[in-house]
């Protein structure tokens, strides 16, 4: 019986004692606040600055192709970004013997965000035949070639897309490799001598007159 009365004591004292630990352990400590701000200076770091510049490629490769990751980023970011990449050009005009024509007048015409929609600028070739445009911003530029006594091949125009990659006429502009425009030059009309060799007599100029109407 006293057995049974310790062992009740020591089960009593011993849920006692739990409980006072209970009571007094320490409070669990607070979560450190130092990944809470480290979370939160992440959420407001500030976007990527935006790539007007269409990424270098070997050539369009459907739409398989890495650039449409770019092209899907801008849109989202950017509904006009095509308006607003740079343009820059460089042109060759050459004649029909493949030499250089000097002073070939050069008009530029490229679609922009001006209040216009479009820009115009005038240049024309050096002694090289070579002509250039930089430093614009755009997103189709047309080139107008002409000279005077010169035939343009082809109407002396060319048509160049800065923005969509996936389009035919797309260019990357090439300082060492120029686009070539070609002009013939007018070939010019010898005057016709009549009767250099004939005397001015009547008869002679009676046998020129038939001689006209026979052949007409």
């Amino acid at each position: 019986m006293k057995q049974r009365t310790l062992l009740i004591s020591l089960v009593g004292l011993a849920l006692l004692l739990a409980g006072l630990w209970w009571w007094m352990r320490p409070a669990p400590l607070p979560p450190a606040p130092v990944a809470v701000e480290a979370t939160a200076s992440s959420q407001n770091q500030p976007s990527r600055p935006l790539s007007y510049q269409v990424p270098k490629s070997k050539g369009y490769q459907g739409m398989s192709d890495p650039r449409w990751e770019w092209w899907k980023q801008m849109e989202k970011r950017d509904s006009k970004f095509e308006w607003k990449m740079p343009i820059n050009f460089y042109g060759k005009v050459i004649d029909q013997t493949g030499q250089p024509v000097q002073g070939a007048k050069i008009r530029f015409q490229w679609t922009d965000m001006s209040s216009a929609g479009t820009t115009e600028k005038f240049v024309e070739t050096d002694a090289q035949g070579i002509f250039s445009l930089q430093n614009e911003k755009g997103k189709n530029l047309g080139v107008y070639v002409s000279k005077d006594g010169y035939n343009a091949i082809g109407h002396g125009r060319g048509n160049f897309e800065y923005a969509a990659f996936f389009e035919p006429n797309y260019i990357e502009p090439d300082s060492s490799s120029p686009v070539v425009f070609h002009l013939v030059k007018k070939m010019t009309a010898e005057p016709l001598v009549v009767g250099s060799t004939f005397k001015n007599s009547p008869t002679t100029v009676a046998n020129i007159i038939t001689i006209c109407c026979v052949e007409h």
